[in-house]
């Protein structure tokens, strides 16, 4: 029933743990983007469906929020450079333009004056870098491995100095994706990791 009464759906901080779950998610925000109809349940009522008018935007800070493909047209991708607000760039929107009379209006001319006519429904999602950046990311299973013992503090990741050569042994044993040494060193030095790499000689 979280659909009852909705024109927008905005999803914040939109990510799942595992790829089971990304998936899960994915299929079930598809329905909500893509279904001519939605099937609205209703607890302690009765169900039904209704015409699907929802705009659906979703917001996260993770790489691999989604699970998408290249053959995925529902999701358009876009990474946000903009520095944050500052508290009073905050105050000057949220506490001052928003609460006045006025502020319907002006918000109301400049969304009529945005031509829409060249929006076509059916073509694919704008193919962003961003968007391509997802997709590597959500379909990297070895990734995922070293996030969550990242996150857990767990093995082969529990130390602050690591060998690329005994992860890279973990990974292969650990994961579908048989990673190079060279390809776990370069996701151990991106983001969330951050990495310093050091080379040094055996002896």
């Amino acid at each position: 029933d979280y659909l009852i009464g909705k024109w927008v759906v905005a999803l914040t901080e939109f990510r799942a743990n595992t790829r089971g779950e990304r998936a899960l998610i994915s299929k079930k925000t598809e329905e909500w983007i893509a279904d001519d109809m939605l099937n609205v349940t209703v607890k302690g009522g009765r169900g039904y469906s209704a015409p699907n008018h929802l705009v659906v935007t979703a917001s996260t800070n993770a790489d691999d929020a989604a699970q998408i493909d290249e053959n995925n047209s529902k999701w358009a991708v876009h990474r946000l450079n903009a520095p944050p607000m500052t508290e009073e760039e905050k105050a000057w929107v949220f506490e001052g333009f928003l609460r006045q009379p006025r502020a319907r209006a002006v918000l109301a001319h400049y969304f009529l004056h945005i031509p829409i006519t060249t929006f076509n429904p059916n073509a694919d999602a704008p193919k962003t870098s961003a968007r391509q950046e997802m997709i590597e990311s959500s379909i990297a299973p070895d990734y995922e491995l070293l996030l969550t013992a990242f996150e857990e503090r767990a093995e082969p990741l529990s130390k602050g100095v690591v060998l690329t050569r005994e992860v890279g042994e973990y990974v292969r044993k650990n994961c579908t994706l048989k990673s190079s040494n060279d390809r776990v060193g370069r996701l151990l030095c991106a983001p969330p990791f951050n990495g310093i790499s050091q080379r040094y000689k055996a002896g």
